[in-house]
């Protein structure tokens, strides 16, 4: 009905800014900062009303209520906030904010920890921008790329609420100088099923 399809090889970055921090539940404006969301792979295919001018001079603006729906594969890099997901293939529903991501890596602050969480998974459903269950899961703190330790699952649900960081002085949220997204702590929920610890490769 009126969609188009762009098609891009030999690796392409895009920004996605502007998305509305109301439509996703979130009540408070020094968050909206966190919808920005920037994407780099090898080969993208767009199916949108607009895709003609997606890409016309190596930017393009769209209006947040025109579905833009994303095909992506080869050294993906999905980076939301400080959140980030490594991936070989993935859909993405912009405008809904969900997405289905294969052979997926995802790194993630921890509250009360320095390092990153750690999450491989074979399937990774990204039910929006903070739910995801992740299918045949593991997950470590390590950053080895064989860990010597980690959780095995069948399948994960991962629950990540950003709240904005509020300077105690002035009350306004905090922003990271370098790129102006607000700064923010995390709240971590997380439910596994058919759980195994492995050490050095070796269930226990």
């Amino acid at each position: 009905q009126g969609d188009s399809i762009a098609y891009v090889t030999g690796g392409i970055q895009m920004v996605v800014d502007g998305l509305d921090a109301s439509t996703a539940g979130i009540r408070d404006p020094g968050l909206a900062r966190l919808g920005r969301v920037v994407i780099e792979t090898d080969n993208m295919v767009a199916w949108t009303p607009q895709a003609g001018a997606l890409f016309q001079g190596g930017a393009a603006r769209r209006e947040r209520r025109l579905p833009l729906e994303l095909y992506l594969e080869g050294n993906i890099v999905f980076r939301q906030g400080d959140r980030v997901i490594y991936a070989k293939r993935m859909y993405y529903d912009v405008s809904r904010e969900h997405g289905v991501v294969l052979e997926a890596e995802i790194l993630t602050p921890v509250p009360e920890y320095e390092g990153l969480l750690r999450l491989k998974s074979e399937v990774l459903q990204m039910v929006d921008r903070n739910h995801f269950q992740a299918y045949g899961a593991a997950i470590t703190s390590s950053r080895m790329g064989v860990p010597s330790y980690w959780l095995q699952s069948d399948q994960v649900t991962f629950e990540d609420l950003p709240t904005a960081v509020v300077d105690p002085v002035s009350g306004e949220p905090e922003t990271d100088p370098l790129t102006g997204e607000t700064r923010v702590q995390h709240e971590l929920r997380t439910r596994s099923f058919n759980n195994f610890v492995y050490l050095s490769g070796v269930p226990i």
